[in-house]
């Protein structure tokens, strides 16, 4: 009788550890939604040219927001990633991507954008 209420008490222990431990993971070590946005643009010195802009939903910022994040290195003041909150549509993310390169004067280089989720 002792040994079976120890057995259930270790299953009943063992289950609720390891639903907290998968609730954390799942919360701590993946990124929330991420995608991409890959962009191919002519360069005068290179001829042609690719990069990519990360695009993060986060979900402890406005719900409507668009958060620009630039680089630091090595190219200071270049966009980095969008943090985005958890209602923005992809229509949302080109128009304000549409709208950075037009006040950057980079909207006539631009050849193709594409975005990945």
């Amino acid at each position: 009788m002792l040994s079976q209420i120890m057995c259930l008490t270790f299953q009943i222990v063992s289950f609720l550890f390891s639903e907290t431990l998968i609730h954390t993971i799942g919360i701590r070590g993946e990124n929330p939604e991420m995608g991409l946005l890959w962009i191919e643009a002519k360069c005068n010195q290179h001829g042609f040219e690719r990069y990519k802009i990360k695009v993060i939903k986060k979900f402890n910022i406005p719900s409507d927001e668009i958060t620009p994040r630039y680089r630091s290195r090595p190219k200071p003041g270049e966009l980095s990633c969008l943090l985005v909150g958890r209602d923005v549509s992809t229509q949302d993310i080109e128009k304000f991507i549409t709208d950075y390169f037009h006040q950057k004067g980079m909207w006539e280089s631009i050849i193709r954008m594409r975005i990945e989720v």
